[in-house]
């Protein structure tokens, strides 16, 4: 499993880099930046399989990433994904950077990332968007026999299903990436303007989706014992007094 971890960081890292990737994430650097301002508490952690940082206009003190395999000139931690080194409710933001999509059970990922996330922390989900031309790419290049996009294909829906069974409420969902999926950077450039209009007004067609959601936990709701009931039935009843006077009692 370490050695699909790293062959899978190192396809992603070397994806990062090319004219297309460093679009998506410049791209995905828009829709999150607003949101990351507005977020506040005392650590965030962001996993990937590529080094890449998102959380540089984060107002929090600490930011750290998590990596499942070490790469040339990353600085992260290796983990794994499915069983996180970190306490419960000990993160206040957590970034998940298409690691769903690219894991081999992103059931147990998303569980990891929800128990370790605080009440009423946030957390940051990146997709790769099924209905996309960018997706017919990379299913053109898995028929090609490219084993890296051999992945999972997650709808905003079935994401935000598995999203309520966690009690992880969302709270938006924005596109980006609409660009036309070719690499080259003068293409890219020209359809620039396009790409951040389509973005601005979030058509669901783009490349990549983000979904915003929080932690929810719902207070516990103490159980009133049943005695209390039933002495709340006697109160004003008062103390029996006897029948019988004093005077007449049998000694």
């Amino acid at each position: 499993m370490e050695l699909g971890a790293f062959n899978r960081s190192f396809s992603m890292q070397h994806w990062l880099e090319t004219d297309l990737g460093q679009t998506l994430v410049e791209s995905e650097q828009k829709l999150l930046n607003d949101r990351l301002q507005a977020c506040f508490g005392y650590r965030l952690l962001q996993l990937s399989f590529g080094d890449v940082s998102l959380y540089g206009c984060s107002r929090i003190g600490h930011c750290f990433s998590l990596a499942p395999s070490q790469l040339a000139g990353s600085h992260g931690a290796v983990a794994h994904y499915e069983a996180l080194p970190l306490e419960q409710d000990s993160i206040d933001v957590v970034i998940l950077h298409h690691v769903l999509e690219f894991s081999d059970n992103p059931h147990q990922v998303l569980r990891e990332a929800r128990r370790i996330l605080v009440p009423n922390g946030k957390m940051f989900i990146f997709v790769l968007n099924p209905w996309s031309l960018f997706s017919l790419r990379c299913l053109a290049s898995r028929l090609a026999g490219n084993k890296f996009w051999h992945r999972q294909y997650l709808s905003n829906r079935k994401l935000q299903d598995w999203l309520s069974l966690l009690e992880l409420k969302p709270h938006s969902l924005n596109y980006g990436f609409h660009h036309f999926p070719v690499n080259s950077s003068r293409f890219l450039q020209k359809s620039h303007r396009f790409g951040q209009y389509a973005q601005r007004i979030s058509m669901p067609f783009g490349g990549v989706y983000m979904i915003e959601a929080t932690k929810e936990v719902n207070p516990l709701t103490p159980v009133r014992s049943r005695w209390q009931g039933w002495s709340r039935g006697f109160q004003g009843l008062g103390v029996a007094q006897p029948t019988m006077p004093v005077s007449n009692r049998v000694h």
